[in-house]
């Protein structure tokens, strides 16, 4: 039996009633070629400060445990990790083109092995022309025809052939079902290949069927057979795509600045009270803002870097223009989107802006000015649309807590419905005046709305004339209500687009080209979900029915094909599944048939894979069925999960983006590196655009690692014809969003395409519907169904005739198509430059944490010293070591401009790191810079100390590094930080601005001039940094950062031990939540709330006596109090105190009859035992 803990720091007490992959291969050696030669270069290494604490706080230390599968004490995860280790060295022998030697052979197969062709015979041509080939093999055998280590040398030799003889590969294999078998276990691989600098560019995807003999428990298991399952692969002269940003963004340096350095980068470098989070939530939207003809792109940015309004100027480059247009916020930003919301012609904007969402009218010329705005937070994408025919655009906002800020973890997790609701809001603009109007409830929008939704779009799916909407959902079901009449009904249990899933994006198109739109959704497919959803422990209870659930919500990205009775099917998974982010769809190759591009990675400093404990720990602990733990393990799991990737854990690792071409049988092709778009990188979001004038599709791609920007071009625009229309409806919304166009072509099937704002994830697409016509096809005749308004019987079409490929406007009503010509523009290939390596860091505090106490050793004294004891001056301390080139240059720069520095008004402190035995060689080094300031020594708990005050002030940041110099203000508060030789002009003019205002420190601290929608609080965290400071055992630190808090908020110091006990209750930590609610006893023993958690947290941990007499002093201070008298009853039962339960009993029925009845529900369970 135990209590649930009562969460402190709200005014209600509520009653507490008790309750009985492997790791991917390394990348390659030597540069990619152009278009993938973008990764960001490494820091600058830093020299490690020694004393650090480098285990995970208590909390932390079994998840971090959970992440390392070798270790697991699951028996799949254990099998999967060693399958892992030894398939990495086969892909590092298949990424040279060298001989497979003796060795290896033997480390990895059996004497008997058994092995099929790797590389199967007839394989066929599925897609391509004279230059891209994309082949699969019809029907891989499962016949083993190579035996022992030398067959299995000649099955490698041939699967490697296929690459050609000299070029290197870059090699990456996930295990993604592990069972077991006779004398070992049985996995099933996939593995994915390119080459790298090599021409033709070549790549290939295999499933592997690998039964493994295990023999002594220190030994690795071997292979003893082998059999190919799938195999597909292709070549082409030049990858499709080739990245060419560098060119556009020369006229834009900040901008170039800014998207060229990774999330990490700019985390370390931001004051983490700003709100910037490593999540990549970024979004891309584009329109002609400024009626030039040419499309400009919007993108939207984490709180305390711009979003960005860059307009493109008629040679294909971009010019910054967010100040002008009074768009640049430095508010954290996940979605915007451009429509004509006063149906005026020119595009509005809605952009995110945290807790609001903020609609800005654009004047016609580009400059914005809000007009409206609505409470709505959490927006994680939006989407536009005349949903109700009445001839505006209405609003469709998605909502989905970010997981650095979830509290509450999604329940049931693989089906959860406990999330932020989405909301519709209905145009109600009138005679100019702005207004928007909450219709999601007398829509029917509102059933089952509380998903945690990552996007939606608009399509007439069902051909009735009305627009009917698809929402993707993360940890759950996906929605696709029906338009019945202005009325819409969530149909996708019928539909068959139900099943749990964890999905990130979508895309209407006619994938098969039978005239009907299927849905292509990007999901997270996770190789650890793939091999433990059959595993008792995490299904245990649930049976077939939630195994079959928990495999469905494992499963990738994938096509559901419309078959035009109001059903879907599926038609295919990607061949190579991966946690996707996003998706776009698009005629990759000219030929007509749209091909899937889906965007992939979010790669942390720690390459260690969360989905393992999300499977493994989360999710076996989820109280989703019968036979669960209690909630508190699920809670700490959850919270376990949320910090582990603040701290930089990986969810998917250098998984990269696949393009996967349509083979025109309803599945589809990936083509790896012949792509273009797997460069080393994590990417969130795309969006369609000619921006080049060549008819093709280009990509603007978004991301979280260096660079986070790109503009692909797609190349393969001189093999195939192409068609490009914008329509404008002269009836209803100009914007003519849900309009069909139906191209008939001689001798094929018909092109269809639909007008729609906002799809994919996150991303706005260009307006322009770009048909490519294959290499001969002919337009016979281009036919636009145009939106049903209200009133109507049905949707008007409109024939435009035939059209020659090229570009054209067609007005609703005109019958003609406009002629519209552009010049195409030449780019030059290159990514955008990284930020160099060379380039120092600093952070600049707008809320300053207080300088912590910690203990110092000052030379030739005995008189103990702390950091905090300084005088009224500002203060810069260097933490340096004797060993540390560095930082010995550092000292001596420093010890140079000394004068300069005091005259300033800045007292200077070298704080030495160096160890007892070398202390002695630290003074030489003083005496030789003729260092003539103060100087000290730092033990481990002062060097544990600063790195949890710079982990803790940042946004993001590692471990303490050395040079590190920490600017302390006047009153003793962190100021700045810089890493690395400070650099001394910049230390002078930080200096100068110690005692400027709020405002003055906030711009200091972003690195880049931007507007704030509203203005972060200059409050440092100093609720995590009490934390943080209490779990490496610093109490003098936590103790200060606690009194520092509550001077900050102006209570008493019991409240933030309160507060501090619930977060670490949340944890599952309840011994140390225990601690801190005794501390808030002591420190107010008169207050209820501190009585009655120290009661719950000992109840818990089954000290049933104390619990009891704290219940008992609680009631002292607030005598009829429900919870404390029903737990106190609990207790005693649980003790055999029974009389004096009944007791507690009679009284409580007097207080409330409904508890009471609880009460006795339980009492009579425990009397029976």
């Amino acid at each position: 039996m135990s209590a649930r803990l009562h969460l402190v720091a709200a005014a209600a007490v509520c009653v507490v009633a008790a309750s009985c992959e492997r790791e991917p291969s390394a990348p390659p050696k030597s540069d990619e070629s152009a278009n993938n030669a973008a990764a960001a270069p490494p820091e600058r290494p830093l020299v490690r400060a020694p004393g650090i604490v480098t285990a995970p706080p208590e909390g932390l230390a079994a998840s971090h445990a959970a992440l390392d599968g070798a270790a697991s004490d699951w028996e799949t995860e254990r099998w999967a990790a060693a399958a892992g280790a030894q398939f990495a060295l086969l892909a590092s022998a298949l990424e040279d083109p060298a001989e497979f030697d003796d060795a290896l052979l033997e480390r990895l197969f059996e004497e008997d092995v058994a092995s099929g062709a790797l590389r199967p015979g007839g394989v066929e041509l599925r897609a391509g022309d004279a230059d891209l080939r994309a082949a699969r093999a019809p029907s891989p055998t499962s016949e083993l025809v190579h035996q022992g280590r030398a067959g299995a040398r000649e099955a490698l030799r041939a699967w490697r052939a296929a690459f050609g003889g000299g070029d290197r590969l870059a090699v990456r294999s996930d295990v993604v079902r592990c069972e077991r078998s006779e004398d070992g276990f049985t996995c099933e691989l996939v593995l994915t290949a390119s080459s790298v600098g090599a021409s033709p560019v070549r790549c290939a995807t295999s499933r592997w069927r690998v039964q493994w003999r295990l023999r002594e428990a220190a030994d690795a298991p071997r292979i003893r057979a082998l059999e190919v399952l799938a195999h597909s692969e292709a070549s082409a002269p030049q990858p499709l795509y080739e990245d060419v940003t560098r060119a556009v963004f020369a006229a834009a340096p900040d901008a170039a600045r800014q998207f060229g350095a990774g999330r990490a980068f700019w985390a370390q470098r931001l004051d983490g009270a700003l709100g910037f989070t490593l999540e990549g939530d970024d979004s891309l939207a584009l329109a002609d803002v400024d009626g030039d003809g040419l499309e400009d792109l919007y993108v939207t940015q984490p709180a305390g870097l711009p979003n960005r309004l860059l307009l493109r100027q008629a040679d294909g480059t971009l010019r910054d223009a967010g100040r002008e247009a009074g768009v640049d916020f430095l508010d954290s930003s996940r979605a915007a989107l451009f429509v004509d919301l006063d149906n005026d012609g020119d595009p509005d904007l809605a952009v995110d802006l945290g807790p609001r969402l903020a609609l800005l009218e654009n004047d016609g010329r580009g400059r914005f000015k809000e007009r409206f705005s609505a409470s709505l937070r959490d927006t994680s994408a939006l989407c536009a649309a005349d949903g109700d025919g009445d001839g505006d655009l209405d609003l469709y906002v998605c909502a989905s807590t970010p997981t650095s800020r979830a509290l509450a973890a999604p329940l049931p997790l693989h089906d959860a419905n406990n999330g932020p609701p989405n909301t519709l809001l209905a145009n109600a603009i009138r005679d100019g005046a702005w207004s928007f109007v909450d219709a999601t409830l007398v829509s029917g929008l509102d059933h089952n709305n509380r998903r945690f939704s990552s996007a939606a779009a608009w399509e007439d799916y069902d051909g009735d004339g009305d627009l009917d909407l698809y929402v993707a959902n993360d940890f759950g079901r996906d929605n696709l209500y029906r338009n019945d009449g202005g009325f819409f009904r969530d149909v996708a249990d019928s539909a068959g687009v139900d099943a749990p899933s964890a999905s990130t994006g979508l895309s209407w198109c006619d994938f098969d080209r039978d005239g009907r739109m299927d849905l292509v959704v990007a999901r997270r497919a996770s190789a650890s979900g793939a091999r433990l959803a059959r595993d008792e422990r995490v299904s245990a209870g649930g049976g077939a029915q939630l195994r079959g659930e928990f495999e469905q919500f494992a499963r990738g990205s994938e096509v559901l094909r419309n078959l035009g009775d109001g059903r879907f099917a599926p038609v295919f998974e990607s061949e190579a599944p991966r946690a996707s982010n996003a998706l776009v769809v698009t005629a990759a190759d000219g030929d007509g048939w749209l091909d899937v591009v889906t965007l992939n990675g979010f790669s942390g400093a720690d390459p260690r894979e969360l989905s393992t404990l999300l499977w493994r720990d989360t999710l076996a602990n989820a109280p989703a069925h019968a036979r669960r733990a209690p909630r508190e393990r699920f809670d700490a799991s959850w919270a376990a999960l949320v910090r582990l990737q603040r701290e930089g854990a990986s969810w998917g690792a250098r998984e990269r983006n696949s393009l996967e071409l349509n083979t025109r049988d309803g599945r589809a092709l990936a083509l790896g590196a012949v792509g273009g778009l797997d460069f080393a990188g994590d990417s969130s979001s795309a969006a369609r655009v000619d921006w080049d004038f060549d008819g093709a599709e280009d990509l603007w791609i978004v991301g979280r690692s260096a660079p986070r920007l790109r503009l692909v071009r797609n190349t393969r625009v001189a093999s195939n014809a192409t068609l490009s229309l914008w329509l404008e409806a002269t009836r209803g919304a100009r914007d003519a969003l849900g309009a069909r166009v139906e191209v008939t072509l001689a001798g094929q099937a018909p092109l269809v395409a639909s007008v729609r704002a906002g799809d994919g994830s996150r991303s706005q697409s260009s307006r322009w519907l770009h048909f490519a016509l294959g290499p001969s096809a002919s337009v016979e005749r281009v036919v636009v169904h145009w939106l049903r308004l209200q009133g109507e019987s049905e949707a008007s079409q409109e024939d435009f005739g035939a059209l020659e490929p090229g570009r054209y406007r067609l007005r609703q009503g005109s019958g003609r198509a406009a002629s519209v010509e552009r010049s195409a523009v030449t780019l030059a290939p290159g990514a955008l430059p990284s930020a160099p390596e060379s380039e120092r860091l600093r952070c600049v505090f707008a809320a300053r944490p207080p300088l912590p106490p910690a203990p110092l050793l000052v030379p030739d004294s005995s008189t103990p010293a702390d950091l905090r004891d300084n005088t009224p001056r500002p203060l810069l301390i260097t933490l340096w070591n004797s060993s540390c080139e560095e930082c010995v240059a550092e000292l001596a720069s420093l010890a140079q401009r000394a004068r300069e520095l005091s005259s300033s008004g800045l007292e200077l402190l070298a704080l030495s790191c160096d160890e007892l035995a070398a202390r002695p060689a630290a003074l030489d080094v003083l005496q030789r810079v003729q260092w003539e300031q103060r100087a000290a020594f730092a033990n481990s708990a002062t060097l544990d100390t600063l790195d949890v005050l710079q982990r803790g002030a940042r946004a993001s940041a590692g471990p303490l590094s050395l040079p590190t110099s920490f600017l302390v203000d006047h009153d003793g508060a962190l100021a700045a930080l810089y890493v690395g030789p400070v650099d001394l002009d910049t230390l002078v003019a930080d200096a100068a601005r110690l005692r400027s205002s709020v405002a003055e420190r906030r711009a200091a601290a972003t690195p880049f001039a931007g507007r704030w929608d509203a203005a972060p609080v200059a409050t440092p965290k100093l609720a995590e940094l009490q934390l943080a400071y209490a779990e490496r055992g610093l109490e003098p630190a936590a103790q200060a950062a606690g009194e520092a808090l509550a001077a900050a908020r102006k209570t008493g110091p019991e409240r933030v031990l309160l507060e501090m006990g619930a977060t670490l209750a949340r944890q599952g930590r309840i011994e140390d939540a225990a601690q801190r609610f005794a501390a808030a006893v002591e420190a107010a023993p008169e207050e209820f709330e501190g009585h009655f958690n120290l009661a719950a947290a000992q109840h818990e941990l089954r000290d049933l006596e104390a619990a009891i007499a704290s219940y008992k002093r609680a009631l002292a201070c607030a005598p009829n109090h429900v919870g404390a008298l029903y737990n106190l009853a609990l207790a005693r039962a649980a003790i055999g105190d029974l009389a004096s339960a009944r007791s507690d009993l009679l009284q409580l029925e007097l207080l409330d009859p409904a508890a009471a009845g609880k009460l006795r529900e339980q009492l009579d369970t425990l009397f029976k035992r």
